[in-house]
Parts: C-alpha cells; sequence; structure tokens
C-alpha cells in the first residue's frame, strides 16, 4: 500500500465509538451553543456577503462530524443508555436547527445575500447553490408571514418530529404469530430456520415475525390461505395503533402548507424536486394505467383459476380472491421457473460469504480497493470494518462497516447508516465517509450456517449501492449533500438491476459445502422473469402512490387517511381484504419518514434506472472502467451540489427516457 495520498496528511481516521452519556450531551450542548452564536452573528452583520453571512452557517454544519456520529449511535448500539442519550442529543440538536431556521434577523441577512446579483453572479456554481438552499430553506419556515403565524408554524413542525419519533419507536417493536410447521407448508427451511420456536399447550411451533421482511417472504410461500389470512389480520392489527399518527401527520401538514401560503402539502413539496408538480406522476400513471389495461384481466383470470383449482383439490369453497393472496398466487403463475432457484439456490449464498463478494464487485464496477481494516474499532464483535481506497490507492476514500447479524437491542430494519459524509473540511481537505451496511440476518454458526435468499441477496445489493454512493461522495457544502429527493436511491435500484445477470451470479454464488459454482439451470429462471413485472406488481405500487398523493393533495380540508384507501383499494382487483377491517397500506412507515407526498419515488427511480443500466452498463459492458469511472464522477461524485437532472444528462448524453423501462420489464 503506497503511503501518498493525494490530501495531505493522509487521513485514516477510524471513528472511536467508546462514547459516554456525559459525552454525547456535551457533544449537543457545545454545538448548539456555538450555533446560536453564529446565527446571532450573522444577524448583525451590517453588510451581509457570502462570506460573512452563508460560510459560517454552512461551515458549522461540515464541522459538526462528532455529534452527528453521536446522534446516529441510536440505530444500532448495544448500550440502552447510549442509545437514548444519542436520541436526546439529536432532538436537541434537530430543535436548535429548527429554531434557527425559523430567525427572521438572519433571514434577512441570508435574503440580502441572495438579492445581491453582483456578487450571487461571481460565485461558484456549488455556491451559487448554497445559496439558494439556504434561502429556501429559510423561506419556507414562514419567514415571510407573520409573527403570530410563524409561532404557529414553529408549533406545528415541532409537533410533527415528535409525531414521526413516536410513530417510528411505535413500530420498531414487532410482534410474533404462532405456526405449526404443517401451517407454513411452502415456507423453506431457510427461512424457517430464523424463526424462534415456541412451545404452546406442549406443541412445537414457529414465531413468525410481522417485521416487513419476514412477513413478505411468508405470505409469498405459505400455501395455506389460513396461514396467509391470519398473518395478514395480525399484522394489519397490529398497524392500526399507527393510523392515528399518520392521520395527524396529514392534519399537521396541510396546516403548515396553509400558514406558508401554498394550496397543499403537495404543493409545497414539490418545489425544489425534479418533478415540479402531481401532474406529472399522475400523467405517468395514466401512461402506465393505459398499458397495463389490456392485462389485468387476463392475470385476474390466471390467479384466480389457479386458487378454485386449489380449494377444490382440498374440499374447500371458493369464497374469494383476497390480498392475502396475491404475491402467493403471482409466484405460482408468473414464477415457477424461480423456484427451483429459491428452493436450491439459497445453498450458493451463504452470508459469511457474501459480504466480500460484493465488495469485489463494487471494485470492479467503482475502480476501488477496499480491505479488511488491520485494527477495526467497532461497536460490537460481528461488526466488519473495510478501508476503501481508490484502486491505484492514491487516496483513501472512507470506512465501509457491515452489521449484518441480529441481536437484541438492535433495530430490526435493513437499511444504510451514514457517520461521516464526505463534505470539505476548514483546510480544504475531504472529509472521509463512514457508512453502515445494516441487517438482521440470523448469526451463523457451525451446524447451522445462514443462506441467503435470492430476495435477501437483491436486498444487499440494493444496500451496498447505496452505501458505495455515499462512500463516493464529495461536496463543498454538507447542505449540498443530498440530490433532489427523487434521485437519491437511485444507486441502489441501479444495483438491484446487477443481480439478475448470470455473470454477477456466478461471481457471489458458490455453494455453502463444496464451493461450486451455481449451475446455469438454477441462474436462468431469475435472469429470465425476475426483471419483469406483472399488472398486479405495478397496480399496488400505483395505488400506493395515489393515496400518499391523495391524502396530502387536500386544500380545504384533511382527507380521511382510512377510507381514502379503503376507496382506492375497492379500484383493485388484488387488493380485496373481504372487511377484515385491517389496512397495510395507509400505515407504510414511508409516510412517517420523509417520503410524504414523494412515495412515487420508487417507480420513477426504476424508471430512471433502467434507462441508466442499458443505456450505459449493459451496452459497455458491467465493469468497464469507462463507465465506471464516469458514474463515480457524473453521478455519485456530485450528490446534491448539481442538480440530479445535469448529472443524468451528462451521464447518459441525453435527457432520459422511459423506453428501457417499458421494453424491458412488461410481460
Amino acid at each position: 500500500m503506497k503511503a501518498q495520498s493525494l490530501s495531505e496528511p493522509m487521513d485514516l481516521r477510524a471513528i472511536d465509538f467508546n462514547f459516554t452519556v456525559e459525552q454525547i450531551n456535551r457533544l449537543a450542548e457545545e454545538a448548539t451553543n456555538e450555533y446560536n452564536a453564529i446565527l446571532d452573528k450573522v444577524a448583525k452583520q451590517p453588510r451581509p456577503t457570502f462570506e460573512n453571512t452563508i460560510v459560517p452557517l454552512a461551515r458549522w454544519y461540515n464541522e459538526i462530524t462528532e455529534l452527528v456520529t453521536a446522534s446516529g449511535l441510536r440505530y444500532f448500539h448495544p448500550d440502552k443508555q447510549i442509545c437514548d442519550a444519542s436520541a436526546e442529543a439529536d432532538n436537541k440538536f434537530m430543535g436548535c436547527v429548527i429554531e434557527g431556521y425559523m430567525r427572521l434577523d438572519v433571514y434577512k441577512a441570508v435574503r440580502y445575500v441572495y438579492d445581491d446579483q453582483e456578487e450571487m453572479i461571481m460565485l461558484s456554481a456549488e455556491d451559487k447553490r448554497l445559496v439558494e438552499t439556504i434561502e429556501r430553506q429559510f423561506r419556507k419556515n414562514g419567514l415571510q408571514i407573520s409573527s403570530k403565524k410563524r409561532a404557529l408554524l414553529s408549533k406545528a413542525k415541532k409537533r410533527l418530529v415528535q409525531l414521526e419519533d413516536e410513530y417510528a419507536l411505535n413500530s420498531a417493536a414487532c410482534s410474533y404469530v404462532l405456526f405449526t410447521r404443517e401451517e407454513l407448508d411452502g415456507v423453506s427451511e431457510n427461512d424457517i430456520a430464523g424463526m424462534a420456536v415456541v412451545y404452546e399447550d406442549g406443541v412445537e411451533k414457529h414465531a413468525v415475525s410481522t417485521n416487513v421482511f419476514v412477513y413478505n417472504r411468508v405470505m409469498r410461500y405459505a400455501k395455506r390461505e389460513e396461514t396467509r389470512k391470519r398473518l395478514y389480520v395480525a399484522c394489519g392489527k397490529e398497524s392500526l395503533k399507527n393510523i392515528a399518527y399518520i392521520q395527524e401527520a396529514v392534519e399537521l401538514r396541510l396546516e403548515i402548507a396553509k400558514l406558508l401560503g401554498y394550496e397543499s402539502h403537495a404543493e409545497s413539496v414539490f418545489e425544489g424536486r425534479m418533478v415540479k408538480s402531481a401532474d406529472e406522476i399522475i400523467d405517468m400513471y395514466e401512461e402506465l394505467r393505459r398499458r397495463l389495461s389490456k392485462h389485468i384481466d387476463a392475470e385476474m383470470g390466471r390467479l384466480t383459476a389457479v386458487k378454485k383449482a386449489d380449494m377444490l383439490a382440498e374440499g374447500r369453497e371458493y369464497t374469494g380472491f383476497f390480498e392475502w393472496d396475491y404475491y402467493y398466487y403471482s409466484y405460482v403463475t408468473s414464477e415457477k421457473k424461480r423456484d427451483m432457484f429459491e428452493i436450491e439456490g439459497n445453498q450458493y449464498f451463504p452470508i459469511i460469504e457474501i459480504g466480500c463478494k460484493l465488495i469485489d464487485i463494487f471494485e470492479g464496477m467503482l475502480g476501488l480497493y477496499i480491505i479488511p481494516a488491520q485494527e477495526p474499532n467497532v461497536w460490537h464483535p460481528d461488526v466488519e470494518m473495510f478501508e476503501v481506497w481508490e484502486a491505484d490507492e492514491s487516496e483513501f476514500i472512507g470506512h465501509l462497516y457491515l452489521d449484518l447479524y441480529t441481536r437484541e437491542s438492535k433495530r430490526e430494519t435493513f437499511t444504510t447508516f451514514s457517520l461521516r459524509r464526505g463534505c470539505q473540511r476548514p483546510d480544504g481537505s475531504r472529509e472521509s465517509p463512514a457508512v453502515i451496511v445494516n441487517a438482521v440476518f440470523p448469526k451463523p454458526t457451525e451446524d447451522k450456517p445462514t443462506r441467503l435468499s435470492f430476495d435477501n441477496l437483491e436486498m444487499l445489493m440494493v444496500l451496498f449501492g447505496q452505501a458505495f454512493a455515499t462512500l463516493c461522495e464529495s461536496v463543498k457544502w454538507r447542505d449540498l449533500l443530498e440530490p433532489e429527493f427523487e434521485f437519491h436511491i437511485v444507486p441502489g435500484e441501479i444495483m438491484r438491476r446487477w443481480i439478475y445477470e448470470p455473470t454477477v451470479l456466478q461471481q457471489l454464488g458458490s455453494h455453502y459445502l463444496t464451493g461450486e459454482t451455481i449451475p446455469d439451470q438454477l441462474i436462468k429462471g431469475p435472469i429470465t422473469d425476475g426483471t419483469e413485472v406483472t399488472p398486479g406488481e405495478l397496480l399496488i405500487p400505483i395505488t400506493f402512490d395515489l393515496h400518499d398523493l391523495l391524502i396530502h393533495s387536500a386544500t380545504d380540508k384533511p382527507v380521511d387517511v382510512k377510507q381514502a384507501y379503503y376507496d382506492l383499494c375497492k379500484q383493485v382487483p388484488f387488493m380485496r381484504n373481504n372487511d377484515t377491517g385491517v389496512f397495510h397500506l395507509i400505515t407504510h412507515r414511508y409516510l412517517m419518514a420523509g417520503y410524504d407526498t414523494g412515495m412515487y419515488v420508487y417507480l420513477w427511480s426504476s424508471i430512471i434506472s433502467e434507462d441508466i443500466y442499458w443505456s450505459r452498463f449493459r451496452k459497455n459492458g458491467l465493469y468497464n472502467r469507462k463507465t465506471g469511472r464516469e458514474y463515480r464522477n457524473e453521478i455519485l461524485r456530485p450528490a446534491g451540489s448539481r442538480s440530479a437532472s445535469v448529472s443524468l444528462e451528462r451521464f447518459l448524453g441525453r435527457q432520459p427516457s422511459t423506453e428501457a423501462f417499458y421494453k424491458n420489464k412488461f410481460k
């Protein structure tokens, strides 16, 4: 390894996770005090400029790396006291920022710079974007309205943050439904191995979690309708407790929009996005519906015919086709070729080897060199730590942590956590990002190896795509790290498409006992069928998206969240629930995690990702060095320092197109 770095001195410092409660409290106190002092100084500037007004605000955000790390401990640290202190620090920090962006005296200084066209025209594109971003954040906090309305706005926003936190805590705990092995007929042994065994009245049963990932697996493979229905109802009843949170949040969002002078919450959030209005999304959905219309009846007929045959074979009366039936019968009728892969394929993906093999893929794709840390500083012995370098070892990029196994007190979620971001330090050098890939797989043992299903593998590939997007980012200002809302999940969605390539599966897979590569006959199923979608697979998320837009587009009074969902479901033959009184869609966590009026982003990003994949990676070769380098430089590195529309056009050489999606996704 070369000792020279492009930025001197070389910074390989790892994060020290040995925080104390007192240290976390001190970090939060010092950061908030410093921020308030900066705000006071900015407000008193006699002649505001970019250097004396915008730079101090942005630099403070660049330099609170240690606090940002400490406030992230709440997601994964094994010590509950540390988690509680971390959450409290985050609440204090966010409350301070919210108050800061509500200060009229500071906004007047920011606005002075924004209106100074002579200075603005002299700024770099990134600095100008920073001014515009900060000005918009202040303005959207209602600093153009009366002091009385601003007080109401502040109160509503704080309550909304509190609601979202309460919702997250309320949703984090999963309940369990007990089933015998016979009732889980169709569910793989690998999935069942991850379930706790419970004895009820002397009968051995398996505890099926209502965690969304476990739930989806069982709903897809369980043959017995009663099993699927019981789990569906249990999960829905558990989620009913969250309706009140969502309803109040919808009401608060409308109140906030009205205070700011917008007609609806939807109108307010589309400002600053790539998509400029709900009409653009509706037009996209109308085109999808038009293309799907001739296929819906055919799919419904195919699904109901198979269920009727099953009911006849079991000597039971056919009572209808319901939401808990869809994913199982969609699998049975449309993904039969994948069945052998699901049953046998997980033998080729032992989790103990997958992390390093995924790293190999990103090394080749992005031109990186990744090695295990020699003296890893981690928060738990199960965590793996890696150093990420340029391929020629000329520059250190950042740290990658893999925290893949479930344990007590760990948050039950599959996601990434960014601990440090790639913004500029005061000396002009780049802060080295640090990111966690977090999963909750059972820890393997000698007699019980953990093997991944194809779905698990696909999910990990998406998370790695998101993690490496963070690692490769390099911007001047932390405020500009996030790209427009619609674009931030695109890096993960692009990598989802990679997992269906035979060469990628062969690179990842080797039999957990013999080490042999995956036979061709196991690969052809998912490659042939996995990237295509059925009408139901599109109509269900479209319904989700429309519900999100509907409840946030009200202009006079808030929409009844539950009734709006019920009305939409009646229009979709795949989403009937036989009046069970439970509603899954409206309780989706994304509605309370910053995705309100934004659920369309998943389908939108899929369209963009298909375009990128087919027009560049598939066309030029998955590991084409030029393509990988341009992807890093034009898509990942700029992050939010420029519009994603500009990044896309530079990488593609044209405006994005929907053609690749329609050509490769429809059966």
